[in-house]
């Protein structure tokens, strides 16, 4: 927000260095703004994008205060939408104002929610795939649990067989000798 907050300032604070008149401020409008607004020294309205607030002194500033650098807040206005509120000060030929400006911040929450449910998904298939891994570690290691099993139970076997074979061996001399 505040990038496109200070991009839009410098516009206007172009638009009303070319014009001190500011009327070429009425046509100046993007769909971030809410309004804006450029106040005097002695806190009245010199520019605002309602029309009737011009020439009445600031509501929100009083006694009037020009930031030495910018300051920016969220702010909810009478209707319920939350903005963002950009005061920076604007230099024209002759003098210099406050900015006032309000950004909606509907596009800019949008695109935070997104980034916030991205990183969820990210992290849920991250999660999701350690433990997938640790699963496939988990069967890999007892398959070869099993085929050592397996082998010792044929070499057991071999033996089995060879011990029998060598018994039998045995026996029959024996048995021919004890007739």
């Amino acid at each position: 927000m505040r990038g496109a907050g200070f991009t839009i300032a410098a516009a206007i604070e172009q638009l009303a260095l070319a014009d001190t008149s500011f009327r070429s401020l009425v046509r100046y409008a993007t769909p971030d703004i809410a309004y804006f607004a450029l106040i005097d020294r002695r806190g009245m309205v010199r520019f605002h994008t309602h029309q009737g607030l011009i020439g009445q002194p600031d509501p929100h500033n009083n006694p009037p205060a020009i930031p030495e650098g910018f300051s920016e807040q969220r702010e909810r206005l009478g209707t319920g939408e939350e903005v963002y509120l950009l005061r920076t000060r604007v230099y024209t030929t002759h003098d210099e104002y406050l900015l006032v400006l309000a950004l909606h911040t509907y596009r800019a929450d949008t695109v935070i929610r997104r980034a916030h449910t991205g990183v969820t998904v990210v992290s849920a298939l991250t999660v999701a795939l350690w433990g997938l891994t640790l699963l496939l570690f988990a069967v890999q290691r007892r398959e070869e649990r099993h085929r050592r099993e397996m082998r010792r139970r044929e070499e057991l076997a071999r033996l089995g067989e060879m011990s029998a074979v060598m018994a039998h061996e045995i026996r029959n001399p024996l048995a021919g000798i004890k007739k």
